[in-house]
C-alpha cells in the first residue's frame, strides 16, 4: 500500500496586521472616498497597501454606506477629457503632493502641475 502524501497547508497573509482602530478605519475610508489610490492611502496612514485593501474590502462587505467603488481605489483612474481642437483622449493623473487633503501637485503624462491658490 502506498502512503498518501500530506498536502502542506499555508496561512495566507500571515505577516499582515489585521487590527485597526475605528479612527484608522474612518481615515482610510475618508481618504478612499476623497479619490486616493490605495497605495497613496497606505503611505499616508503608514500601513501596508495590502492592509488598506483589506480594510476597504471589510467596509464594503459590511455594506458601509457612502463607500466609493473599490475598483476606483485599485485601478488607476483615467478620465475622458476634451483635447485640443475637440479631440478626446484618456489621461492618467497621479496626485504627487497634498496639503490638508487637497491635491497641490499632480502629474499628467509625465508632466507635473502645481496648484497655487490665490
Amino acid at each position: 500500500m502506498i502512503a498518501e502524501k500530506a498536502e502542506k497547508t499555508l496561512i495566507l497573509l500571515e505577516d499582515k496586521d489585521f487590527f485597526f482602530s475605528q479612527s484608522e478605519i474612518d481615515e482610510i475610508i475618508e481618504l478612499h472616498n476623497d479619490g486616493l489610490h490605495y497605495t497613496t492611502i497606505a503611505t499616508q496612514v503608514k500601513r501596508d497597501p495590502v492592509e488598506v485593501i483589506l480594510c476597504l474590502l471589510d467596509a464594503a462587505e459590511k455594506g458601509k454606506q457612502g463607500l466609493r467603488s473599490l475598483s476606483q481605489a485599485i485601478v488607476p483612474v483615467t478620465q475622458k477629457l476634451d483635447g485640443i481642437n475637440g479631440e478626446e483622449r484618456l489621461v492618467t493623473a497621479k496626485i504627487i503632493k497634498r496639503k490638508k487633503n487637497r491635491p497641490t501637485v499632480i502629474e499628467i503624462d509625465g508632466k507635473r502641475f502645481v496648484f497655487e491658490p490665490n
